[in-house]
């Protein structure tokens, strides 16, 4: 499909869910009639060659839920009058030019369950206001450029399952009250400049699958209560000053128990360094990494 939306689409008023997506000929900007359009429940315009802003008329529909507008190139801000998009559950807009700090509105969509603002150029910090968010599932804010802390807000939603704010400049210690998110089973940190240590309130999440906490300043000793975790299977802990023994707990199989774990990937900072000395021991590691001079598996 090439050239711009077509406005015949407006002679089908009754249609429910529009799907144009994957057609790098699709040029243009998105035209204000899609959100007049009173049964439109899902809009989806996903790589596509699109640009302009995101029009303010999406926040006045009425009937959207869903809309995925990844992988144009769209500019601009999101505005504050996202707060009237009231019935959004999904906002796609991951692999854009998009840009500005996110408006405290944003997170007063209470109904929102996936979240992906990825690889755009947003900036500022992460609002106190996304606490407000408690149905959210899925918050995806990685290779932006946010910074400041986590908000201590977070511990407060509890169904959140997926966080990843990986490839930002966000940085100091992870809050306690972070911990207490319970359903986490993705957390994305890696390559921020998170300081302090690793707590072992961590172990509260229970269902924790994936941790990638790699290039950051994190220091102290790995949390050995991690050992407990019954689904952990990927651990990216290089690039870090972790100290000390990385917990045998974290190995495919448990020699104490003869139980097999589901950890697939852990990757530490455990290589030698050019005098052959080892400044931690990790005997689980799958592979063991040197600043400066990378990784290698670990035999």
């Amino acid at each position: 499909m090439t050239g711009t939306i077509p406005d015949g689409i407006a002679k089908f008023p009754f249609l429910q869910r529009l799907s144009l997506q994957f057609n790098d000929g699709l040029t243009g900007t998105i035209p204000d009639f899609l959100f007049e359009m009173r049964h439109l429940d899902v809009l989806e315009l996903r790589g596509n060659g699109l640009t302009g802003t995101i029009p303010d008329a999406l926040y006045e529909s009425r009937s959207l839920h869903i809309v995925n507008l990844a992988g144009n190139s769209l500019t601009g801000t999101i505005s504050t009058d996202v707060g009237k998009f009231k019935d959004a559950k999904r906002m796609i807009l991951f692999d854009n030019e998009l840009s500005g700090q996110l408006p405290d509105e944003f997170f007063d969509l209470s109904s929102l369950h996936y979240v992906r603002l990825n690889g755009n150029r947003f900036n500022g910090t992460i609002p106190r206001a996304i606490g407000n968010i408690g149905n959210l599932f899925e918050l995806s804010a990685q290779r932006n450029e946010f910074t400041g802390t986590i908000p201590t807000e977070i511990g407060r939603m509890s169904g959140l399952h997926e966080l990843r704010f990986g490839g930002n400049k966000m940085g100091g210690p992870i809050p306690d009250e972070f911990w207490s998110a319970s359903s986490l089973y993705w957390i994305g940190l890696e390559k921020n400049d998170f300081t302090g240590t690793i707590s072992s309130e961590i172990a509260k999440l229970a269902g924790l699958q994936k941790l990638y906490i790699d290039n950051n300043r994190f220091s102290g000793p790995f949390p050995s209560v991690l050992s407990s975790t019954k689904a952990l299977g990927i651990v990216e802990a290089q690039g870090n000053s972790f100290n000390g023994t990385f917990p045998s707990g974290l190995c495919p199989l448990d020699r104490a128990t003869l139980e097999l774990k589901p950890v697939q990937t852990f990757i530490a900072d455990c290589k030698p360094d050019r005098d052959g000395v080892v400044e931690n021991e990790c005997e689980c590691c799958t592979q063991c990494c040197n600043d400066g001079e990378g990784c290698v598996a670990n035999n």
